[in-house]
């Protein structure tokens, strides 16, 4: 997700708590995956004798089914000059710890400081 420019991440069912949300996810799952099959009809079929040149077109037209299926089915992510690509779940969550404590702090040192008034 991080780096291939779309944003998938409303498509994992598991993650959602509400039964529409999943709901929705599941079917934005099956119509791409629909898509995606109904693309590899154009991909050779591999074996131990394929040749290099057989591998590299079968590649390629994964690729190209994947960027097909993906700009037709998923939102694209915007970079801007104070995109942070590398900014992960991980790090958002700690992001909003700090803030809860800084909240925290600051309201204990202000009511030592009005204390000791």
């Amino acid at each position: 997700m991080e780096t291939t420019g779309w944003d998938i991440s409303g498509w994992d069912p598991a993650k959602k708590s509400e039964e529409e949300e999943k709901s929705k996810a599941e079917e934005r799952q099956r119509k791409a995956r629909e898509c995606y099959l109904a693309g590899l009809g154009r991909t050779p079929i591999l074996s131990d004798s394929s040749t290099k040149e057989e591998v590299m077109e079968a590649a390629g037209s994964l690729r190209e089914a994947m960027t097909v299926i993906l700009d037709e089915h998923a939102r694209k992510k915007c970079w801007s000059s104070r995109s942070k690509p590398w900014w992960c779940e991980d790090l958002k969550k700690l992001r909003k710890d700090l803030g809860r404590v800084r909240r925290k702090w600051r309201v204990a040192e202000m009511s030592q400081v009005k204390a000791a008034r």
